[in-house]
């Protein structure tokens, strides 16, 4: 059985951010609730934004930030936004401006509850070298930026 967008969150948040557990079902409603609230939450993980945000994606202090990128990433995936190939597309400012406003105006996936693809190790991978690229831009520490890229990757890999 595949997981959702919802249990993979939750099982990385549980992993890395234990402290972010209780906030990831505000950060979810937010992201899945309305456009505005999953392009805040998109703005704020690839751009790196340090601005307060009230609906909680305040990069700069770091509050709900994994819970954010993680959403974005697997949301992402689910949509079919990223794919193989995808940090061809964002080496530039322009690429990376064209993907951000693809994962902020693209429709969500059906909510948290949507089933995630599985992927090839090879794209699972690739996924995840752009999850810390991200991770790292949004001022998360290099080592748990890692840890994320590695735990989303995992957790896209097609069992063997």
């Amino acid at each position: 059985m595949t997981p959702t967008i919802h249990e993979a969150t939750r099982s990385i948040i549980d992993e890395i951010a234990p402290e972010e557990v209780d906030l990831l079902g505000v950060v979810s409603a937010g992201f899945f609730g309305s456009a505005s609230g999953r392009g805040r939450a998109v703005r704020s993980v690839l751009a790196g934004s340090t601005g307060d945000d009230p609906v909680g994606f305040d990069a700069a202090a770091g509050a709900a930030l994994l819970s954010a990128l993680i959403l974005t990433i697997l949301n992402g995936v689910a949509c079919e936004v990223l794919a193989a190939g995808i940090t061809t597309r964002t080496t530039g400012w322009w690429q990376r401006r064209k993907l951000r406003r693809q994962l902020a105006g693209r429709v969500a996936a059906q909510g948290a509850d949507t089933p995630l693809p599985q992927l090839s190790s090879m794209d699972a991978a690739e996924i995840g070298r752009l999850a810390y690229q991200l991770a790292v831009e949004s001022k998360v520490d290099p080592e748990q930026a890692q840890r994320v890229a590695n735990l989303i990757a995992a957790r896209l890999t097609r069992p063997a």
